[in-house]
């Protein structure tokens, strides 16, 4: 914007306009001399008391800038004038924006055009609370702003406010969001992008109903914009026009440029990395979750955060920002240790349960997989109760969750249901992911779920895993099984290639409770092919001991009762031996069978 344009329109700034709007002619009559002038609309920040508080062409840099956070008893007690050329005044949503966001008392539209109607905007109230939908109506006459404008907009409105309630109620607005589907086809660049499927499952997770996309393919971002320039100008174009309460972006951008957005469109702009983190905290649960997306939240935006707030509070007075950003960085600093050290602590109470539960740990299977595969709905039918929150959304399962499985009578094996994978996890979250990951290391087997029908191809997804697993240095790939869910979508041919080029051990319907069944023989098949198989005799004194046995070994099958003793079928690994044989108080092979 010109200097000139910003020149002028600052001329009105301190103007007294009058409680009772006693010089509403004269401001306007001046107001639509400037507009020829600049040929640009005009936007001015009003209180109450008739003061034109401050004025502009960019109304959302000067209510950033003063209005700061609404007041708390409802309304920021600051309205917002437009003179606009529009010939019939219409609310845009970049100026329903500026209402809802601002919790401004209203906004009054006049035409440069004499004799048009004007436009008169506010946030409603039902039941004592104020909303986000906003009350319109249009009137010629400026006496209807003299009668009832103070009335109307504020002394009555806020009388109808109850304080007690809240006074704002972000659910009564929808989400309607604008996607940007950037594709960068630069062989090397390092960016992560996820598929337009991806992103909108992952809007889903949220509660976000992405109404309108905007795509782009091009070599690599372009510097200031990101996007090109025509397709930027196009965003801005879309954002002025429509009240969207987010933009979406496939990808990761620097925050600058989110924050330039924001400033510009009044609308919250999340990256691939803000949608994820989002997720994260929506579905954290337990404290170790919580302390870690915390933690991946400061470190990813603390100090920008920091900053944009210093540079707010400290327009025009830039004296003693660096002073205040010192003590900003050193109070994050000091929350950052405090996370860290809490998080080793839970993490050296962990170890020690792991080595407790280990000395006496039954053979165990991990179900790993990309989010949202189906790994806690199969996790619930294999114990045939229900045991976690199941959800058709991304990454529902945040923790590990370990229960007992019989697999017969007298024995069980250890089931992990674990958190989702996702393709190129932002940086700040792997160390929450893979310490949670790393539960997995400790169990004998890993179960790999796959799924055709989802946004990534299965090759995809197997590369994706494979690469997180050597991470936490999970190496022994002759303990990973592959199986594919949802059979029924594959025909024979397919299955055929899969098994050839991919090696896929099973595939399985987890609709169907035979398919479960029959993927849960295969799990206890698998775990008894990597184990030592021995036939015992026991005497019935020590019949008791066949319980004891399930903690470290596994029956496939039920103990077969003879007349002097009982015979039993052993599984167990070459490193729990002296366990049998110290339960027993016998050499194992002095009672083989």
């Amino acid at each position: 914007m010109s200097n000139f344009v910003t020149r002028e329109w600052q001329k009105f700034k301190d103007y007294q306009l009058g409680e009772d709007l006693s010089n509403l002619e004269l401001f306007l009559e001046a107001a639509r001399l400037t507009h020829k002038r600049v040929d640009q609309d005009g936007y001015f920040l009003v209180r109450r008391n008739g003061w034109i508080f401050e004025t502009g062409p960019d109304p959302v840099e000067f209510c950033d800038r003063i209005v700061h956070q609404a007041h708390v008893e409802g309304f920021c007690h600051y309205s917002l004038w437009v003179i606009s050329s529009e010939q019939n005044p219409s609310l845009t949503g970049k100026e329903a924006k500026l209402l809802k966001n601002f919790k401004l008392d209203s906004l009054l539209k006049f035409s440069t055009l004499l004799g048009k109607e004007n436009l008169v905007s506010y946030l409603s109230i039902k039941d004592g609370i104020l909303l986000t939908d906003t009350v319109i109506t249009e009137k010629k006459d400026n006496q209807f702003l003299k009668d009832s404008y103070q009335s109307k907009v504020f002394l009555k409105r806020d009388q109808q406010l109850d304080f007690h309630k809240k006074n704002y109620l972000i659910e009564e607005e929808k989400s309607h969001s604008l996607l940007v589907q950037l594709e960068f086809t630069k062989r090397g660049l390092k960016l992560a992008q996820s598929s337009q499927d991806e992103i909108e499952a992952l809007a889903k997770t949220l509660s976000l109903n992405i109404s309108e996309v905007i795509s782009q393919k091009a070599a690599h971002p372009i510097p200031g914009t990101f996007m090109g320039t025509g397709k930027y100008n196009e965003l801005l174009l879309q954002l002025e026009g429509e009240d969207y309460s987010h933009v979406l972006l496939n990808c990761n951008v620097p925050n600058s440029f989110k924050t330039r957005l924001e400033n510009k469109a009044s609308v919250k702009v999340w990256d691939r990395t803000d949608i994820i983190l989002s997720i994260f905290e929506k579905h954290a649960q337990t404290d170790r979750a919580k302390l870690q997306v915390e933690l991946a939240r400061l470190r990813c935006y603390g100090e920008a955060q920091i900053i944009e707030r210093l540079k707010k509070r400290n327009t025009g007075a830039e004296s003693g920002m660096d002073g205040s950003l010192d003590s900003a960085r050193y109070y994050l600093n000091q929350r950052k240790k405090e996370i860290k050290n809490q998080l080793e602590k839970i993490n050296r109470q962990d170890e020690t349960k792991r080595k407790t539960r280990n000395e006496n740990r039954p053979p165990s299977i991990a179900l790993i997989g990309y989010t949202n595969v189906g790994k806690s709905t199969l996790f619930n039918q294999f114990l045939s109760r229900y045991e976690v929150e199941v959800e058709n959304v991304y990454f529902k399962t945040l923790d590990t969750t370990t229960r007992t499985l019989e697999i017969s009578k007298h024995s069980t094996i250890l089931i992990s249901d674990t958190v989702g994978f996702i393709k190129k996890l932002p940086s700040d979250l792997q160390l929450a992911f893979f310490t949670t990951l790393a539960e997995s290391k400790n169990c004998n087997q890993l179960l790999i779920l796959l799924d055709p029908s989802g946004g990534l191809d299965v090759e995809e997804q197997i590369t994706c895993m494979k690469d997180a697993l050597h991470q936490i240095e999970r190496y022994d790939e002759e303990n990973w099984y592959f199986a594919i869910n949802k059979e029924d979508l594959l025909d024979s041919e397919e299955k055929k290639r899969l098994q050839d080029e991919l090696g896929i051990d099973i595939f399985f319907s987890a609709k169907s409770p035979e398919s479960v069944e029959k993927l849960k023989n295969f799990i206890v098949e698998k775990i008894g092919s990597s184990m030592i198989e021995k036939n015992i005799k026991l005497s019935y004194a020590d019949y008791g001991k066949i319980h004891e046995l399930k903690n470290f070994t596994t029956l496939p099958e039920d103990p077969i009762y003879k007349d002097d003793y009982i015979t039993i079928k052993l599984q167990y690994s070459n490193e729990n031996l002296y366990k049998i044989e110290n339960c027993l108080g016998l050499k194992l092979d002095d009672i083989l069978v």
